[in-house]
C-alpha cells in the first residue's frame, strides 16, 4: 500500500480538536471588545453595522491564484479550478436563490475545467436551500462539479443532502477520489468526511489512486493539513469553514474562528515536514455566504479561480 498514514501520524491529531463553544476568540474578549470599538469610532457605529451587514456580504470577491505544482504533468498546466464553498443556503441569510444563479452564470463564463464545492451547502435544509442547490445543478465544467460536505451539513440533514444535490450532478468525494485524464497524464482529485462530525478516511480515499499522479484535495476543515501533509502525493488541499473569521480587523486578523480553523484561516499558505520537504499548499476559501455570526467586516465573501502550474 503506497499510503501508511497510520504509521506515520497519531490518529488525534491536536489542531483537529473541537470544543463545546464551536466559535471562539482569537484575542481576549477585552482586545477584541477594544478593536471593535476602534473601528466602529473611525466609521461611526450606524455606518459600520450598515457596511457590515449590508454591503460587504454582498460584495464577492472573486480571486484568481497561480499555484506552481510539484509533479504536475504539463498537460495539466493551466488546469483551472473554481472553488465555491460555506453556502450556508437557508431561509433570511444574505446568499439568496437569485444571487446565487448570478454566481452561477459568472462561473461558467470562467470555462472552468472543475468546480470544487468545499462543504456548508446549507444551515438548514429547507425550501430556500433547495432552491439554491437546484441553482448549483447549472455549473457546469469540463471535468464535473466535485463536493464534500461540512460540519453544518450534518447538522442539518446530510443524507438528504447529498440526495439532492446528487440530483443536480454534483458529485460527492467521501472518502474517495477521480482520476482527471489529459492523453496518458493523469490527476487525481480526492476528498475526505468532514473532520468535525464524518469519518476523514485518507487511506482509503486514495485507495486505488495512480501513484505517480499529483493529489488535489477537497476537505471542509482546513486544519487537515495536519495530516495531509504527510502524504507526498498531496500537492494542494482545498477547505473553507473558517469564513477568513468574517470579522477581520487591519492590523489584528480575525477575532474569532472555529475549531479546526486556527492554524490555516484564510487564503494561500504553504506548509512542509521533515519528510515532506516538498510541501503542500494550503487554500482556505472565506465562503460565500455566513452562519452564526450576520456580519463581514474586511473579509468579503469569496469565489476562488486557482490555475495549476508545472513547477
Amino acid at each position: 500500500m503506497p499510503y501508511t498514514f497510520r504509521d506515520q501520524v497519531p490518529l488525534n491529531v491536536p489542531s483537529l480538536a473541537r470544543s463545546k463553544r464551536g466559535w471562539h476568540w482569537v484575542y481576549s474578549t477585552w482586545i477584541s471588545l477594544f478593536a471593535l470599538s476602534g473601528a466602529a469610532l473611525g466609521l461611526s457605529g450606524f455606518s459600520l453595522w450598515w457596511y457590515a451587514r449590508k454591503i460587504e456580504p454582498h460584495w464577492i470577491d472573486w480571486h484568481h491564484c497561480s499555484l506552481p505544482i510539484r509533479g504536475l504533468p504539463r498537460p495539466f498546466d493551466g488546469y483551472r479550478i473554481v472553488q465555491l464553498s460555506d453556502l450556508h443556503l437557508t431561509e433570511g441569510r444574505p446568499l439568496t436563490p437569485i444571487r446565487l444563479a448570478r454566481i452561477v452564470i459568472r462561473v461558467n463564463r470562467l470555462n472552468p475545467d472543475l468546480i470544487a464545492i468545499t462543504g456548508d451547502f446549507v444551515s438548514q435544509l429547507d425550501a430556500l436551500s433547495r432552491e439554491g442547490i437546484a441553482q448549483l445543478g447549472g455549473l457546469h465544467a469540463r471535468d464535473g462539479v466535485y463536493c464534500v460536505p461540512g460540519n453544518h451539513d450534518y447538522w442539518s440533514d446530510a443524507e438528504e443532502l447529498k440526495s439532492v444535490t446528487s440530483d443536480f450532478g454534483l458529485r460527492w468525494l467521501i472518502n474517495s477520489h477521480t482520476t482527471i485524464y489529459r492523453n496518458s497524464a493523469t490527476l487525481t482529485i480526492a476528498g475526505v468526511d468532514d473532520p468535525w462530525e464524518g469519518r476523514p478516511d485518507l487511506d482509503r480515499a486514495l485507495r486505488g489512486a495512480p501513484l505517480n499522479a499529483p493529489v488535489v484535495l477537497l476537505v471542509h476543515a482546513p486544519n487537515f493539513a495536519d495530516v495531509a501533509v504527510h502524504y507526498k502525493q498531496i500537492v494542494l488541499q482545498l477547505s473553507g469553514h473558517s469564513h477568513g473569521g468574517q470579522v477581520r480587523i487591519p492590523g489584528l486578523g480575525p477575532l474569532a474562528l472555529p475549531d479546526q480553523a486556527w492554524r490555516y484561516p484564510i487564503g494561500l499558505q504553504h506548509i512542509k515536514t521533515k519528510e515532506n520537504n516538498r510541501g503542500l499548499w494550503v487554500y482556505t476559501n472565506r465562503g460565500l455566504g455566513m452562519a452564526e455570526i450576520p456580519f463581514r467586516f474586511h473579509c468579503r465573501p469569496e469565489v476562488t479561480i486557482l490555475t495549476l502550474r508545472t513547477a
